[in-house]
C-alpha cells in the first residue's frame, strides 16, 4: 500500500505525488520479493551442496 503522506506536500496529493507513492510501493514489493526468493534459493543450494 502506498505511503501517501510520505509524498504529500501538505493538503491534496498531486498526480505526480500519487505516481511517486505507487512507484515506491511497487519498488518495495519487488525488492522484498527478490530478497525472499534469494533467501529461499540460498537455503535450497546449501541443502543440496552441504556445508563446506
Amino acid at each position: 500500500m502506498p505511503d501517501w503522506n510520505l509524498y504529500s506536500n501538505e493538503g491534496e496529493i498531486s498526480r505526480e505525488e500519487q505516481i511517486k507513492a505507487v512507484a515506491g510501493a511497487v519498488y518495495r514489493f519487488l525488492l522484498e520479493d527478490v530478497i525472499r526468493e534469494t533467501a529461499e534459493w540460498c537455503g535450497h543450494m546449501s541443502s543440496v551442496v552441504g556445508h563446506m
